[in-house]
């Protein structure tokens, strides 16, 4: 017995299929079944409503009237690949050859469970960059990403009508109404495409806003005597007594980027709802180890996920395994006009634009801005005539910034950026100083 005959794609596919019965399924998992295709290009028609359209009188005997396919138009996108390898090191390849010495199975076992269990990061990356793909898609309609020198972008034309910006965030727990921003846009949805909205998802943060609202706690209150903290069941009750059966599922799940930065699936601050039937598949296509090596004696190929394939190859200088994972694989979204988004914190908005400034050299002169939004913070930027980078004002963290104009002013460009207290932030107009020369004296 040898190492090549313990490291293969067959027996690390077995170990994985049975270790992922364990693990808590993705949300998204449920909303876009797997499926699989041949080749790369992914297509699928989108509806532009889903409500139906009644059927034209006919005259007996008459032939047929045809119907097109009006409201439907066709996607075309081409899957991107993913891949990446690793490999047992020497040290590890020494250690496991000195147990298969030994013939203690039990001691082979643990060797080979410590390798497996490490060679499955590949296949727990492939399985959280498909939710990852998933998750942007009915978060914001589009998945863009960027890694390894290769850009991806995919934009599933969720309609403008159902993306909703609230008028009051809902971190203002006095003033905001989750529940009235809610309804306005699942019953806008409802109208124009047929579909009954029964399901939600926001990650912590934003469930913890939803039982904090004043107006919602109140009107639990009022319905139930003698209650002390709102509970999550609670608010689930209401939320689906309010609006028609509507049941929230939070999600905090995370995961690791291209720089090992933890991320949340669930972008903070953002509510989307939908129907309950599945929204689209999550495609596989035929990756070049499947349609290439499977029948070949180069490498040994084995396929799990519906279309992940593991594809183990011995080298022999130096001696040892490289295990590739490789996947082409993205979401179809065809019922991306029934998802509907809501950004739950409203942005600062300027209400009056900074304005250019002339003067000369000693004049006092002012610059100023007017916005609206919560807990707004303000940091004045310059750049120097010549330079490109933006510099902070000292003294600059107001509305209004007074100055005293000297010469390193002439051709200044000026801005503020405005922050509010959840961290969104908008940018001003630049404007330009101007200094006046003073006429030459006789």
């Amino acid at each position: 017995m040898s190492i090549f005959d313990l490291m293969n794609s067959t027996e690390l596919v077995a170990y994985w299929e049975e270790l992922v019965k364990d693990e808590a399924p993705y949300p998204c998992e449920e909303l876009f079944p797997d499926d699989k295709k041949r080749g790369l290009k992914l297509e699928w028609l989108m509806g532009a409503n889903g409500l139906p359209i009644v059927l034209k009188n006919s005259a007996f005997d008459a032939a047929a009237i045809p119907r097109g396919r009006i409201g439907f138009e066709k996607m075309e996108s081409q899957m991107p690949y993913f891949k990446e390898s690793t490999y047992i090191d020497e040290e590890l390849r020494q250690e496991l050859n000195l147990v298969l010495e030994t013939g203690n199975q039990a001691y082979i076992d643990s060797v080979m469970n410590r390798i497996f269990n490490d060679e499955t990061r590949l296949l727990r990356g492939a399985r959280a960059s498909r939710e990852r793909m998933r998750m942007m898609a009915l978060t914001s309609g589009v998945i863009a990403m960027s890694a390894n020198g290769q850009t991806f972008s995919y934009d599933y034309q969720i309609p403008a009508a159902n993306k909703f910006e609230t008028s009051v965030s809902w971190s203002d727990h006095t003033n905001s109404d989750p529940i009235e921003d809610i309804r306005v846009l699942k019953e806008g949805i409802e109208q124009r495409t047929g579909c009954k909205i029964t399901r939600a998802m926001c990650d912590g943060k934003t469930w913890r806003d939803l039982r904090a609202n004043e107006k919602i706690k109140n009107d639990i209150y009022a319905i139930r005597s003698n209650v002390g903290s709102i509970t999550n069941k609670m608010l689930q009750d209401y939320i689906a007594d309010q609006l028609d059966g509507l049941a929230v599922r939070t999600n905090d799940m995370r995961y690791a980027d291209e720089e090992e930065t933890t991320q949340k699936f669930m972008p903070t601050d953002t509510f989307v709802m939908f129907p309950g039937s599945p929204l689209g598949k999550t495609m596989f296509g035929t990756t070049p180890q499947e349609s290439d090596l499977m029948a070949g004696n180069a490498a040994n190929v084995t396929i799990t996920d519906m279309g992940v394939s593991v594809t183990t190859v011995q080298k022999t200088d130096p001696v040892n395994v490289e295990t590739i994972v490789a996947m082409i694989c993205l979401p179809s979204f065809e019922q991306a006009h029934t998802v509907g988004i809501i950004d739950t914190v409203k942005a600062p908005v300027i209400t009056s634009q900074p304005t250019a400034v002339t003067g000369k050299i000693g004049d006092k002169v002012e610059f100023s801005i007017g916005a609206s939004g919560t807990n707004l913070k303000y940091q004045w930027q310059y750049i120097i005539k010549g330079q490109n980078s933006w510099k902070n004002f000292d003294n600059g963290n107001a509305s209004t910034m007074k100055k005293v104009l000297g010469e390193s002013f002439d051709d200044l460009k000026v801005r503020v950026v405005i922050t509010d207290g959840n961290g969104n932030s908008v940018t001003s107009d630049t404007v330009t100083v101007t200094l006046v020369k003073a006429p030459l004296t006789q």
